[in-house]
């Protein structure tokens, strides 16, 4: 499974604040799925396996692929290309009143 990802928070109990910043991110939601045919998953809390880091992500995933199979590599490069590139496109739409929010 590969994923598409946009972390947007990490040590979120240690600072209050991580909650209203994701909270900011989802009323854009609509804006930010935009695109997405099965829309994007929303995920306060995760626990990332690797550095046992605590982060808010926002994310797409690609399943029932292996990347070890180099017959499958061109779908999962344009599954990244295609998602990665509609994410940024979709957060630059709501970039400037996301961060005029956070200022707030």
């Amino acid at each position: 499974m590969f994923t598409c990802l946009c972390l947007i928070s990490k040590n979120v109990f240690k600072r209050r604040n991580k909650r209203t910043e994701f909270e900011i991110l989802e009323r854009y939601k609509i804006v930010l799925e935009e695109g997405f045919e099965n829309g994007l998953i929303w995920e306060f809390y995760h626990l990332r396996g690797d550095k046992g880091q605590e982060v808010c992500r926002i994310y797409t995933q690609l399943g029932n692929v292996d990347w070890h199979r180099q017959n499958q590599w061109p779908e999962i490069y344009n599954f990244f290309i295609k998602n990665m590139l509609q994410l940024e496109e979709n957060f630059l739409m709501v970039k400037e009143v996301v961060k005029e929010e956070l200022r707030g």
